[in-house]
Order: structure tokens, then C-alpha cells, then sequence
């Protein structure tokens, strides 16, 4: 009897999965166990790829404006805390570009956070590493000294001199952001 409607209950789960995935035009071909794609009609895969937003561990979203200006928000849902990431040439080499603002996060020789529009200026080159659940992001121009991303508790950007891998300045999680209905 017990054994009856666990299986009752896998097949159900089965089906639904397969409903959904030949539902959605962006899922064909996949297995029913892959889950790497929206079951929502018509939902742009842009929502389950690269663009999220980064949460500092001091309460802050990054944001780049328009000014070049790079700061912590602490409204989860702000327009210009959408970020998007590219990848450079392998696996954790990456440049951080603000959606909004169009400008990709960059560090000066001083250490200081800003936007800059030039993508291929190397101070937008940054090394994604994981430390005890979150990320980091070193910056490759700079990567002898140590400098790290990082917001302060006050919202400002930490200038890279003053960072280091253990600060929880310099921790971020990514977040997805919140789907449209």
C-alpha cells in the first residue's frame, strides 16, 4: 500500500516535469532531471543566466551608476544593483558590467572602485574565487596586492589597499533576480 503510492507519486512527478519541459521552447531537447531553464512561457532565459545582483555580507547590493560612481544599495530591488557577468578566458576570470549603467566595474592604480566604459581596459579584469561560501573578486591588474571588491558598512566602496580575502566587506553572494510575473 505504502510502496503503491510512492510510486504514484514519482510518476505524477515525472509527468509534470515532462509537461513543463516540452511546454517551453527554450527546454527542448533537455532531460527531465535538468532544470537549467524557465518554466514560465515566454520568460527570457536572461532571468536564469549571468545578469544577477551582488550582496555584500555588510548589507549592501554593488551598483555602478551612470556617473561611474560604484556604491552599496540597500533596496533589494533597485534598478541599477543589476549586474551582468562576462566571462574573459577561463573559468573565474570575469568583468562585471552594470546593467543600467553600462559600465563595467573597474580599479584604479589607487585602489579605488569605479565605472568604466572601455571594456577591454585591464583594470576590468577580475578573478572570481570562492571563500567559505562566498565570493570574491580580486583584481587581476592588481593581484600582487591583494586588492579586493569590497563595500564598507557605511555603502562606500572600500578602496583595494585596505581590503583582504578574510573581511566581510569583500564577501558577496550572488542573488538572482526577482522574476517578473
Amino acid at each position: 500500500m505504502k510502496l503503491d503510492k510512492k510510486r504514484e507519486k514519482r510518476e505524477t512527478l515525472r509527468n509534470k516535469e515532462s509537461i513543463l519541459l516540452t511546454a517551453n521552447p527554450s527546454c527542448s531537447g533537455m532531460q527531465p532531471n535538468q532544470f537549467d531553464c524557465s518554466f514560465r512561457e515566454g520568460l527570457p532565459l536572461s532571468h536564469y543566466g549571468f545578469r544577477m545582483q551582488l550582496y555584500c555580507r555588510t548589507g549592501f547590493h554593488l551598483v555602478i551608476r551612470e556617473n561611474g560612481k560604484v556604491e552599496g544599495v540597500d533596496d533589494e530591488v533597485h534598478e541599477d544593483a543589476i549586474v551582468e557577468f562576462n566571462s574573459v578566458n577561463h573559468y573565474g576570470i570575469i568583468r562585471i558590467r552594470g546593467v543600467k549603467s553600462n559600465l563595467y566595474l573597474a580599479m584604479n592604480a589607487k585602489g579605488k572602485l569605479y565605472g568604466e566604459a572601455n571594456p577591454e581596459n585591464p583594470a576590468t579584469i577580475f578573478i572570481e574565487s570562492d571563500f567559505n561560501s562566498y565570493f570574491t573578486y580580486l583584481s587581476q591588474k592588481y593581484k600582487a596586492n591583494g586588492w579586493y571588491v569590497g563595500i564598507k558598512k557605511s555603502g562606500k566602496a572600500k578602496p583595494g589597499q585596505r581590503t583582504k580575502q578574510t573581511q566581510k566587506a569583500v564577501h558577496f553572494l550572488k542573488r538572482r533576480m526577482p522574476l517578473p510575473e
